[in-house]
């Protein structure tokens, strides 16, 4: 017998749970990257949603940065992101943390 899922709200445009003076599209299974200035007329969904919240960027920005200046910490970053299911960014800070660390400690072998 396949369990029953709980019915989804319609796809449409909702208060965003991060952000509450912003309005995110939920397209009927996920919410997306789109978003507005939150309409006053508005009002909140009558259902609460519990899946994945949409998440923040800053993550990914400070792995980018501490590729470069950083590599150790870029590394421990790209990491983190792969286990949150952050692949599109995680393995390219991971493998330029890695290739950065490489030309630095030849940088200073070489003297």
């Amino acid at each position: 017998m396949v369990p029953s899922s709980p019915q989804q709200p319609a796809p449409g445009w909702y208060p965003d749970p991060g952000r509450p003076t912003t309005d995110r599209y939920w397209d009927g299974v996920k919410w997306t990257a789109q978003t507005r200035l939150g309409s006053s007329s508005s009002s909140p969904p009558s259902w609460q949603y519990t899946g994945p919240q949409p998440r923040s960027n800053d993550l990914v920005i400070a792995g980018w940065i501490t590729a470069f200046v950083f590599p150790i910490a870029g590394l421990i970053i790209g990491v983190g992101l792969l286990t949150r299911d952050e692949q599109g960014h995680g393995i390219p800070i991971t493998v330029v943390s890695a290739v950065m660390f490489v030309l630095y400690v030849l940088a200073l072998a070489a003297g």
